[in-house]
C-alpha cells in the first residue's frame, strides 16, 4: 500500500502575535482541508470513543489529527515535547484556552469565532473557505488587540 503524504505541522519556536497565529492555523488547514472540523475540537482516527465519526479514517488526514480553530490554536502553541493529541482531557478546555491565548477573557468574548455551526461539510475546501472568512472578519474587527497580543511557544496549557 502506498504511503500517504501529509502536510507538516508548523513548529512555532518564537513568540508570535495572536493575529499571526490565526494566519498559521489557516495555512495548516488550507494545505490539508481534512484537518479542519469545526464540529469537533480535536480528534484522531484512533480516538473516537463516542463513535460520533464512523467514517473517521476516510475524513481525516494521514496523521489522523483534526480540530476546530480553538483546537488548532492550543495545539500549535503547546510545548511539542509535552503535546499528546490523544489526551482527550487536555482538549476539554480548548475554546477557553484558545480565547486566552488570543488575548480575550474566554469564548464569550470571541463571539462566533469557535462556533461549530457551519453551512459546509467538515474537512472540505468549502469548509476551510467558510471558516477562513470568519477568521478574516474576526481579524479585521480585532486587529489592534490581536497584533498586540504576543504568545510564547509552549504557552498553551491544553
Amino acid at each position: 500500500m502506498a504511503k500517504t503524504r501529509q502536510a507538516r505541522l508548523p513548529v512555532i519556536r518564537r513568540p508570535i502575535s495572536a493575529y499571526k497565529l490565526l494566519d498559521k492555523i489557516l495555512d495548516v488547514v488550507r494545505k490539508e482541508p481534512r484537518r479542519l472540523r469545526m464540529s469537533g475540537w480535536g480528534a484522531t482516527a484512533a480516538h473516537d470513543p463516542t463513535g460520533e465519526y464512523p467514517d473517521n479514517k476516510q475524513m481525516q488526514p494521514a496523521c489522523g489529527t483534526v480540530g476546530c480553530l480553538a483546537g488548532w490554536a492550543v495545539t500549535l502553541m503547546r510545548d511539542p515535547k509535552k503535546a499528546n493529541v490523544n489526551d482527550r482531557e487536555s482538549w476539554g478546555g480548548a475554546a477557553v484556552g484558545a480565547a486566552l491565548l488570543l488575548g480575550f477573557n474566554g469564548p464569550n468574548e470571541v463571539g462566533g469565532l469557535f462556533s461549530g455551526v457551519t453551512k459546509t461539510k467538515d474537512g472540505t475546501a468549502a469548509h476551510v473557505k467558510e471558516v477562513a472568512l470568519r477568521v478574516r472578519k474576526f481579524q479585521e474587527d480585532h486587529k489592534k488587540r490581536l497584533k498586540a497580543t504576543i504568545i510564547r511557544p509552549g504557552a498553551s496549557r491544553w
